[in-house]
């Protein structure tokens, strides 16, 4: 008997079915595939990262902010340890850090860099290469929604994986249809992909030039890992892709930084702007925070990227130091760290503010005779030597000497 559609009996059901289970069936497929592709087995691999409750949870309270000159303690700690594996990425704290000649193990030690035209002098032709992108860029705000995790394998302190986790931004026919399902929760809102934290010795990864400022190092191209949807993270019209500092290429530290006839080595930095470590007082960014909280309710010192964090006296005590002793581990503080637009980028959100914090810390933060109408916040560090050391949170921090800084280009 026919049905009232027309159809034989159970027709309709039938191409509902047809329809709408391969629907369920692919975004759960999708689910289980993402899922295998970024979750590495826990069995061989081990997290990096901060136990527990973050240490920088609380660095809004009341007991950080401590105006200039109104504390005279010298109680000084390590608050917090940062860690930006992808330059201008998502960061993480650590309870610990080993630190050798180039930082902290895993910090800054990859770079997200696009295809472009390169710098030239006035007549020569125009060449095109890698140039590294950061929080400064338009559309490269974004990188702060780029979440790296680094995955060690248990017993080794550089050999694992790195885990890059960013937005999934539907593109194609399509697009309509899976933003629904990410809307829905039938799709992530994410996806990722994995590369080697430290490549094998027999690897055959490219090595390519990559202009980073003023530098042209020669690192390993990840290209071949970096899907193509990472670049409509940034909506960027040319490709992007992954490098991986190689050790035999890092970039030499000269300016402000000690000679290798003062401490025995020469200093290096891997993709940081200039210095291997930085840090930042708490009840500076406290001071700050205050003068801009119109404009940034909540600035928090992620927004300056710090390796380390440390409280105990007044704002802005760090201004004049020039040696510190971190737990058993000496540090050269060797300049002060000039600020830029980066730190208007919201951390959490990749929001960029328009002005803030650098227009009140350029007229402020005039500090530095040498990088004049720069706001500085925070000081460069190089360590005292080139053997590895290893500092944990709640190390005391001793200030060994004081002194003038003059910024040198």
């Amino acid at each position: 008997m026919a049905s009232d559609t027309g159809l034989p009996p159970g027709r309709t059901f039938q191409e509902l079915f047809i329809i709408l289970v391969p629907s369920l069936l692919i975004p759960a497929f999708f689910l289980l595939v993402r899922k295998s592709q970024s979750a590495p087995n826990p069995y061989v691999y081990e997290r990096l990262g901060q136990k527990g409750t973050p240490n920088l949870s609380d660095e809004e309270n009341l007991e950080y902010t401590k105006p200039p000159s109104t504390s005279k303690s010298q109680d000084w700690r390590l608050k917090a340890i940062l860690c930006h594996p992808i330059k201008s990425c998502h960061g993480f704290e650590l309870d610990s850090a080993k630190i050798d000649r180039a930082g902290i193990f895993w910090d800054r030690q990859f770079a997200i860099a696009e295809w472009s035209e390169l710098k030239s002098k006035p007549g020569e032709q125009k060449k095109h290469g890698w140039k590294f992108r950061t929080l400064r860029q338009p559309g490269y705000n974004k990188l702060a929604l780029v979440k790296p995790e680094v995955w060690l394998k248990k017993g080794s302190d550089t050999d694992g994986l790195l885990v890059v986790r960013y937005p999934l931004i539907p593109t194609g026919a399509f697009a309509p249809l899976r933003r629904l399902l990410i809307r829905i929760k039938l799709l992530p809102n994410e996806t990722s992909f994995q590369v080697p934290f430290t490549p094998p010795k027999d690897h055959d990864y490219p090595r390519e030039v990559m202009e980073i400022f003023s530098d042209a190092p020669t690192w390993l191209n990840y290209q071949r890992h970096v899907p193509s949807s990472l670049q409509t993270v940034f909506g960027a019209k040319n490709p992007v892709t992954l490098f991986r500092v190689d050790p035999a290429s890092y970039r030499e530290v000269h300016g402000n930084a000690p000679k290798p006839s003062e401490i025995g080595y020469q200093p290096v930095a891997a993709a940081a702007d200039s210095f291997p470590l930085s840090i930042q007082n708490l009840a500076s960014i406290r001071d700050v925070a205050d003068k801009v909280k119109e404009d940034i309710p909540h600035l928090s010192v992620r927004r300056f990227r710090p390796n380390l964090v440390v409280t105990g006296g007044s704002a802005f005590d760090e201004d004049d130091w020039q040696r510190i002793k971190v737990g058993d581990n000496e540090i050269i503080c060797s300049c002060h760290t000039t600020r830029c637009k980066l730190p208007c980028v919201d951390p959490d959100t990749a929001e960029r503010h328009n002005s803030q914090p650098e227009q009140y810390l350029r007229k402020n933060r005039d500090v530095d005779e040498g990088a004049p109408q720069k706001g500085c916040l925070g000081l460069q560090m190089v360590p005292a030597t080139d053997k590895v050391i290893e500092n944990r949170v709640g190390d005391p921090v001793q200030i060994l000497e004081r002194g003038k800084h003059f910024f040198i280009k």
